[in-house]
């Protein structure tokens, strides 16, 4: 089915109307929570509730995230006790106009890392083309949290020390 005779099916008019009414909700929610905390503040404690409505507001949307990514970034830098794993791999498949093509998304031997995406799709397929195997090196964060440090595509002569 082509795209045009799609929008004209019941099923996309149904997804775009909640689509376009999720949008709607989630900007009066985000307005009322920005004008509302103030403005509740104010209404009940006066001018230095209005204040303290103020300051809920930037510091659940301005401090508290800056905090958390120092803590992952302090967690990334501050790691220890590399451990290397390597993993055969296949390509994902992508079906297109010409046929199928290979994505850069890769499914690991036994289905490792099933539900980490981000561990199996990478940007740049000439990398990995020729590659059979992948070694990611992972380390230890500072809290307790594993951090993937780099990865590398091996080739079939590398990782089998083939000399021809």
């Amino acid at each position: 089915m082509r795209y045009r005779e799609f929008t004209k099916t019941d099923y996309y008019k149904t997804s775009e109307a909640l689509n376009i009414i999720f949008d709607h909700l989630s900007l009066v929610l985000a307005l009322s929570l920005i004008i509302g905390f103030p403005l509740t503040g104010a209404l009940i404690e006066g001018f230095v509730g209005f204040f303290v409505g103020l300051g809920i507001i930037i510091l659940t949307f301005g401090i508290l995230p800056g905090i958390f990514s120092l803590l992952f970034l302090l967690n990334f830098l501050i790691s220890s006790n590399p451990v290397t794993e390597t993993y055969f791999f296949e390509f994902g498949a992508q079906r297109s106009r010409t046929g199928t093509e290979e994505t850069t998304y890769i499914t690991l031997e036994n289905n490792t890392y099933d539900k980490y995406v981000g561990l199996r799709i990478f940007i740049n397929y000439e990398e990995m083309k020729d590659a059979v195997t992948i070694t990611y090196t992972f380390e230890e964060g500072l809290l307790g949290l594993r951090v993937m440090k780099d990865y590398k595509f091996n080739e079939t002569e590398k990782f089998f020390n083939v000399q021809y």
